[in-house]
């Protein structure tokens, strides 16, 4: 049976870096940095864990995270603008960062 690279049966998850590059890809080579609706659902393989290359979305007003496997959320200073946070569907057992 194939154990996958990690030994485990199952796949490396994406980072959000590189889903943030996918995105891009996808949105004709748009810049992460000034749009205000970034969209990293559903992705396979899945993001993991969110993690502070999320903190460059600095216009984004909607991020959606949902449909992957993230099991914790972090603050995310940098993202005074946001208005929106998607992160249904995954597998989140602590929510914090919100009163920063």
């Amino acid at each position: 049976a194939d154990s996958g690279p990690r030994g485990d049966g199952t796949m490396p998850g994406c980072n959000c870096q590189k889903a943030i590059q996918i995105w891009s890809e996808k949105n004709e080579n748009a810049n992460a940095e000034e749009a205000e609706v970034v969209k990293l659902m559903c992705l396979s393989p899945p993001i993991e864990k969110m993690d502070g290359s999320l903190n460059q979305l600095v216009n984004v007003k909607h991020l959606s995270l949902s449909t992957n496997c993230i099991d914790k959320m972090i603050p995310l200073p940098a993202l005074k603008n946001l208005e929106i946070l998607s992160l249904g569907r995954n597998m989140i057992k602590k929510v914090s960062g919100l009163e920063e």
